[in-house]
């Protein structure tokens, strides 16, 4: 038991812990003094507590439904039930569309330049691909020189070292991000 440590001893040590125990030991007496001195009408008062409650209204006027169903095959179909229209509400959906007035050359060719403005944009990673692609080669350029070079270790350990540059900075460069981040866009 001399391993263990001695709960009664620690809360007696630290003082805020005694002065904490006594002011909560003060208020329960304190508490239990004015429950007394009030009688069993304050009792009930006390715990008597106010709460919110629900009064139901009328029932909202339904927007519109959208309901799943079956129909006499078994397969599912939704349906849509509008409320009912008064007389003097417009209508959502106009019976037929008006006929079109005679166009003069004049609105035309109006139309025409307005129809004419359109925006393309076009997309161009060649600049990415060519820089890429130049990696590469001197890439394989530098295995070759690795491989041919077993004579001089520092001549080797420095192609090795050109060489893991450059397979980093393939990794970096040869994603679809990178394409995207560095192509050219043309709007015409």
């Amino acid at each position: 038991m001399s391993g263990m440590l001695d709960i009664t001893r620690l809360s007696g040590a630290i003082p805020s812990l005694q002065a904490d125990r006594q002011e909560k030991m003060d208020t329960a007496s304190a508490v239990e003094q004015a429950k007394d001195k009030l009688g069993p009408a304050s009792e009930t008062r006390l715990s008597a507590v106010r709460m919110d409650e629900y009064v139901p209204g009328e029932n909202p006027v339904p927007i519109g439904l959208y309901q799943v169903t079956q129909d006499g095959d078994g397969s599912r179909k939704v349906i849509f039930d509008a409320p009912a229209k008064e007389e003097g509400e417009p209508k959502t959906v106009p019976e037929a569309p008006e006929p079109p007035e005679e166009e003069t050359p004049a609105d035309a060719s109006e139309k025409a330049d307005k129809k004419v403005k359109s925006e393309s944009c076009t997309c161009n990673t060649d600049r990415v691909d060519r820089e890429i692609k130049r990696l590469k080669e001197k890439q394989k350029e530098l295995e070759l020189k690795v491989s041919r070079c077993k004579d001089n270790p520092d001549e080797r350990a420095k192609l090795e070292h050109q060489l893991a540059r450059v397979e980093s900075e393939l990794r970096v460069k040869d994603t679809d991000f990178y394409r995207r981040q560095h192509a050219q866009f043309t709007y015409s």
